[in-house]
């Protein structure tokens, strides 16, 4: 579980629930969303189209998303 999901309590009874990064890939090719789309494109890309290993960098700000 703590590999998967983890939560942290942010300020007296505010918590957060934070999810692994395998976890966040299996559920993005198992929905069928804008984002997750995006995601899977990324994740693909990297994937196949890299000659070398590379780093994946996925950062969520206020309901939009970031690839890098």
């Amino acid at each position: 579980m703590s590999e998967v999901q983890r939560r942290e309590e942010l300020s007296k009874g505010i918590w957060q629930t934070l999810y692994g990064f395998p976890m966040v890939v299996a559920i993005c090719f198992r929905l069928n969303s804008n984002g997750a789309a995006q995601l899977r494109d990324a994740i693909i890309k990297r994937l196949y189209g890299a000659k070398e290993k590379t780093n994946i960098v996925l950062q969520l700000y206020g309901g939009t998303n970031s690839f890098s």
